[in-house]
């Protein structure tokens, strides 16, 4: 916030003057130290730097949405198609990274410009956690990555029920008809490691991944008669040092971490 405080003076003893401007100056200080607590208030709300509010994402003209989940405030940023659908479209799901933000990572990922430029889909940025109280910053559950609290492993979060609620309500909510056979998840790093779970554990909802950076973090892939195969393709940098492309034994958050080998073969067994 800015505030500008003019003071001007006509005429009036110098005693007066001088009551009026000690007035003046603790009016302005008292002012001062409310917006400071406010801010502070705020900054303490969250875990991330990044504007979480509803006009976050107003450069793209996408809107927010936000529930509650188990006492969590949980948003999600909406981009509609700019002319209407003779017939219903597809749903993308664009998930940031660990750190990051749908802010940020619409800058990026290309998701926002082939939505604007073809508006054949809906596209969704959700917001991982932001809670201070469960990880150190912005985060999705992906199993064995990447929500941290003080240096330890966070308490589960269930981010699979969060994101289906999402699709949910986008679903429910959305001014052109969504077709719900077509529901795809994108995501870098953190985000690619959790769409690739939700893939695993709603392969009734999910028609295909396409995310970079990012590998199945649960220990066991799935199987089973619950699980329906999901196309998935995945996009590594083999330089990558926070995403290993040759995989570690041991990461830094104290799990493997298989390499982008590895990690398709293992989807394709």
């Amino acid at each position: 916030e800015k505030m500008t405080m003019i003071v001007t003076h006509a005429g009036g003893s110098p005693a007066v003057s001088r009551h009026v401007l000690r007035m003046t100056c603790l009016v302005w200080t008292a002012v001062s130290l409310m917006l400071l607590l406010v801010e502070g208030v705020e900054a303490e709300e969250t875990n991330t730097e990044c504007d979480v509010g509803p006009d976050a994402m107003s450069f793209v003209d996408a809107t927010q949405t936000c529930i509650t989940v188990e006492g969590q405030k949980r948003c999600w940023y909406t981009l509609q198609p700019g002319t209407p659908a003779d017939e219903p479209v597809p749903l993308v799901l664009d998930l940031h990274g660990f750190g990051s933000c749908p802010q940020l990572s619409s800058l990026y990922t290309g998701w926002a410009q082939k939505a604007t430029q073809s508006n054949e889909f809906v596209l969704v940025w959700p917001m991982g956690t932001t809670d201070p109280d469960v990880t150190v910053s912005p985060c999705w559950d992906a199993g064995n990555c990447c929500c941290w609290h003080k240096s330890a492993q966070a308490a589960e979060v269930d981010d699979v029920s969060v994101l289906m609620q999402m699709i949910t309500g986008t679903v429910s909510a959305s001014a052109v008809p969504i077709d719900t056979k077509r529901i795809y998840l994108a995501g870098h790093s953190n985000g690619c490691m959790m769409a690739q779970k939700m893939a695993a554990e709603a392969s009734s909802v999910v028609a295909a991944v396409c995310c970079h950076s990012g590998v199945f973090m649960e220990r066991q892939y799935p199987a089973g008669a619950d699980y329906q195969p999901v196309p998935i393709l995945t996009v590594f940098g083999d330089e990558d040092k926070v995403v290993n492309y040759q995989g570690q034994a041991v990461t830094d958050y104290g799990a493997p971490q298989p390499g982008a080998v590895a990690n398709t073969v293992s989807w394709a067994a």
